[in-house]
């Protein structure tokens, strides 16, 4: 979606993926860690991690001593590339692939090599898991009790677009409103249980997708409805909404990364949560 000679018209509250390696790269920085090393899938998505990421690094000035690639999905690529890290300098390492099969693999064979957390090395990874994973570092759960150790020495950089008790207790407020009777429609799987209980933040960035287009639309109509005018009347649009301040990028349609913030989780297998060690915002 971010080939825009392919989408063109494509706009996002979701802010892209890239956005949490601008954000560990200014926590390492801030902690005055100095030294690095990657472990990445070979899918296009974890390649363009793997970039985003040494961009960063060498903007902050941190030295990526060794970078190893494995295949998605295979755990004796993964036992091979954490025996290659071995070799590395660097006790910090970042992990850049997603699926529980590939976070799974990667805990396995760095205890299995002597490099995973219980052996004073520190792992360092961004949001993991998926709808249907047992293992997300939100809910500190693994996929198995085994595995649960192993969980040691990592942390997990979240966006947080509900940051906050405050906004996220406004969001959740004004859901519990809403008679779900009124927008109920079975087309689109919006059942009436959904207004019930904690609200995610893609459930915020969702109502903002919706709010950018209301306002995007209202404009465009104000302008004389300018054949093609839409896709670029959503993209001017600024307003505050309940995943913080909402722009976008006029040529990309991106969302801006001021005012959102990245939670790091300190997951520790022998409590019932981890502890938060560093908030970034780029204000």
């Amino acid at each position: 979606l971010s080939d825009k000679s392919r989408y063109p018209y494509f706009s996002r509250t979701v802010p892209v993926e890239s956005f949490n390696m601008r954000a560990m790269a200014s926590v390492m920085k801030s902690l005055g860690w100095r030294v690095c090393s990657v472990l990445y899938s070979d899918t296009d998505m974890s390649k363009s991690f793997a970039s985003e990421f040494q961009q960063r690094a060498v903007e902050n000035r941190i030295k990526v001593d060794q970078i190893e690639k494995f295949l998605d999905g295979n755990y004796q690529s993964i036992l091979g590339a954490c025996q290659a890290l071995k070799r590395s300098e660097a006790r910090l390492m970042f992990f850049l692939a997603q699926g529980t099969a590939n976070v799974e693999g990667a805990l396995v064979a760095s205890n299995a090599t002597a490099i995973g957390g219980p052996n004073g090395y520190t792992w360092i990874s961004g949001e993991l898991g998926s709808a249907t994973a047992e293992l997300t570092f939100e809910g500190k759960l693994a996929p198995r009790k085994l595995l649960r150790p192993l969980l040691f020495g990592w942390l997990s950089f979240q966006l947080d677009a509900l940051y906050s008790k405050e906004r996220r207790s406004r969001f959740e407020s004004a859901f519990s409103t809403v008679d779900p009777r009124f927008v109920y429609d079975p087309l689109v799987s919006l059942t009436m249980d959904l207004f019930g209980g904690s609200r995610s933040a893609y459930d915020a960035f969702g109502y903002d997708a919706v709010w950018a287009t209301a306002l995007g639309a209202a404009s465009w109509v104000s302008q004389g409805s300018v054949a093609g005018g839409l896709a670029q009347a959503i993209r001017s649009v600024r307003f505050v909404g309940a995943s913080g301040p909402v722009s976008f990028g006029n040529v990309t349609g991106d969302r801006a990364a001021e005012g959102l913030t990245i939670r790091g989780a300190n997951v520790r297998s022998n409590a019932s949560d981890g502890s938060w060690v560093q908030n970034w915002n780029q204000a």
